[in-house]
């Protein structure tokens, strides 16, 4: 039994930590820590703390605030884009977010002036059909 022992002893590993081997390291960073470079790679990719984004931890709620703004500023039909809006500006994330405060002061602009749009062109059409611009219309027809 003794001369396994004694033969064996070259097959165990060493008892070493992660400081041991950090130690030993230096200032160099552990392989599974370092980007792998394709080789048309010039430069490593940024990371988000490069670009500015990692201040805050990723929240789904803030991604998905951030994403409904978005869509609702991009909607093409007015009245559909206030409904869009007006969603939007309800959510909670939207009202506590620092982050956000540019995107909320463009929706909100971009709510108010379309909802008075909106109720603009609904006052004109509601007198339109009640025949208060019809004097108006003989004037724009020629006969």
């Amino acid at each position: 039994g003794a001369s396994l022992q004694l033969s064996a002893r070259h097959i165990l590993k060493p008892q070493v930590g992660m400081s041991a081997m950090r130690a030993a390291l230096g200032d160099k960073k552990p392989a599974w820590e370092q980007p792998v470079l394709s080789p048309r790679a010039a430069a490593p990719p940024p990371t988000c703390e490069d670009k500015g984004v990692a201040k805050q931890p990723y929240h789904v709620g803030r991604a998905r605030a951030r994403g409904e703004l978005r869509l609702a500023l991009g909607t093409l039909d007015e009245a559909a884009q206030l409904r869009r809006l007006d969603q939007a500006l309800k959510s909670p994330v939207v009202e506590f977010e620092a982050a956000l405060a540019k995107d909320v002061a463009k929706a909100g602009d971009a709510a108010a002036m379309l909802s008075d749009r909106l109720r603009a062109q609904e006052n004109v059409s509601a007198k339109a059909s009640l025949g208060d611009y019809a004097q108006w219309a003989q004037l724009l027809v020629p006969a």
